[in-house]
């Protein structure tokens, strides 16, 4: 369990200093709750997480990455446990506290926020609402389309569960997220 820190629970930066920027984090079986920005933040390397909880953090996974590509095996992280060993991401928004409480991002929170060009794999997931809400942006998130539990909202409202958005404008890619086999969390009711 990774619990309370005021910024991420896992962080993959890049690092300047460094000749190579590619960091490594395989996560399964643990429990990513109340962290002060993302549970799970990557912009360089690779984060597998499996059969894990990413529940009431700012973020639960924030991708930010000026890259990009359709290929899931290539984003900076995946999320499919495949069916018989879920994730369970639900419950991130806005908190009070914590790095993420200020800032561009501090009155909304995302279970899932791609802010890149990737595609992320997060199949076989228990989400806190169904259909799974997500709201397609620009980088600025002024213009939105939103659909599913978000269905007819012209802006991510705080808690969303999928926001797609470049980070800069005329990105190479655009990003997405796999929901394919979604369920419902068992106890969906955030505290």
């Amino acid at each position: 369990m990774i619990a309370c820190a005021s910024a991420d629970a896992i962080s993959l930066r890049a690092n300047p200093l460094l000749p190579a920027n590619a960091p490594t984090a395989a996560v399964a079986n643990a429990n990513l709750l109340r962290n002060g920005c993302a549970g799970v933040y990557a912009e360089v390397g690779r984060a597998t997480v499996h059969s894990s909880t990413i529940r009431n953090n700012h973020f639960g996974v924030y991708v930010s990455s000026a890259r990009g590509g359709t290929d899931p095996a290539i984003a900076p992280v995946s999320l499919n446990s495949g069916s018989n060993a879920r994730n369970q991401i639900l419950c991130n928004r806005a908190q009070p506290g914590g790095a993420c409480a200020v800032g561009t991002f501090a009155s909304r929170g995302f279970d899932v926020f791609n802010n890149s060009g990737f595609t992320i794999d997060a199949s076989n997931t228990a989400w806190g609402f169904l259909p799974v809400g997500r709201c397609d942006c620009d980088p600025t998130l002024t213009s939105c389309s939103c659909a599913g539990a978000a269905f007819g909202l012209l802006s991510p409202p705080d808690g969303l569960d999928v926001l797609n958005a470049p980070l800069l404008s005329g990105a190479l890619a655009t990003p997405s997220v796999i929901t394919a086999n979604a369920s419902l969390d068992q106890n969906p009711v955030c505290p």
